[in-house]
């Protein structure tokens, strides 16, 4: 069994299952994690060059506009590779490369491989794509017991959690230069 993944939640999900990571030969410019990966051939880049948020923001507003992928898939490399499984996302096209530009090159591929695509929106979603790697992968039974694991894991800190006690309010931002600028107009008119 021949495995790309091109999205960095499921190399770790792949490499989670006890003999995933030996079936791992090529991943996105994006999976860095865990080190063990860090031999594997890239098959991804992005296309945006920009270094703000502005930017990038109009880069990738223009890009998705005429419908071209944010990122390249290194075409000869992915037949080079002969994978039997190629794992990605239909969630984000911003966020990963897309599954239309995935599923053209693997039509083209002299093997065919099966196309996994991941879409998970809660933690139990995320064990039922571990389940799915496992699955597509041969590794049906070992990808049972980590999700039992992980599922013991999940209980046990949850166990620990006081759900009386707030915790701390978390913000995360990507385009500051958009919140800068809601900022700025909502002082000015106020």
């Amino acid at each position: 069994m021949r495995v790309v993944s091109l999205l960095p939640s499921a190399t770790e999900l792949l490499c989670a299952i006890p003999g995933g990571t030996e079936l791992l030969v090529g991943r996105s410019h994006e999976c860095d994690w865990p080190a063990t990966v860090q031999h594997v051939p890239i098959l991804t880049a992005q296309r945006t060059t920009e270094t703000t948020s502005a930017a990038i923001d109009a880069e990738v507003r223009a890009t998705l506009h005429t419908n071209d992928s944010l990122y390249t898939l290194d075409r000869d490399a992915l037949i080079e590779l002969r994978p039997d499984v190629i794992i990605t996302q239909d969630l984000c096209n911003v966020c990963s490369i897309d599954l239309q530009a995935v599923q053209r090159v693997a039509h083209e591929l002299p093997n065919r491989p099966e196309v996994l695509s991941l879409n998970p929106r809660n933690i139990e979603q995320v064990f039922d794509d571990l389940l799915r790697i496992g699955a597509a992968c041969g590794l049906e039974s070992e990808s049972q017991q980590t999700v039992v694991e992980l599922r013991a894991r999940w209980w046990s800190a949850r166990d620990h959690v006081n759900q009386l006690v707030s915790g701390p309010v978390t913000l995360l931002l990507e385009w500051m230069d958009r919140l800068g600028q809601h900022l700025a107009n909502r002082t000015i008119m106020n």
